[in-house]
């Protein structure tokens, strides 16, 4: 597979599939999408580096509509408690790579 240009080393492939913390939050240390981090956690990218790292299992939507910020223990007054976006515009997917999420 040809490497072309992109953003990450292989040793940052792997923090991010090691380490727990969100999709959001990874996006922003390495400088990449939410979608690129979800890719490779879910190994639609980057499959090849380090298969022995379990990848995380492609959730269905209607699973997905089970997490939610308006169920999280920090949702309150129509707004997040830590000052994340609202779902209304962000998607209530957000909840799923929050770090703070909590039922």
């Amino acid at each position: 597979m040809s490497r072309g240009h992109r953003k990450l080393t292989d040793e940052q492939i792997i923090e991010i599939l090691l380490t727990t913390t969100s999709d959001t939050l990874a996006s922003k240390l390495y400088g990449v999408s939410r979608q690129a981090v979800n890719n490779i956690r879910t190994g639609k990218s980057f499959s090849e580096i380090r298969p022995d790292i379990p990848r995380r299992k492609i959730q269905a939507k209607a699973k997905l509509l089970e997490v939610s910020c308006l169920k999280c223990a920090h949702w309150g007054q129509d707004k997040c408690s830590f000052g994340f976006p609202d779902p209304a515009s962000e998607g209530v997917q957000a909840a799923e790579d929050c770090a703070m999420f909590q039922l």
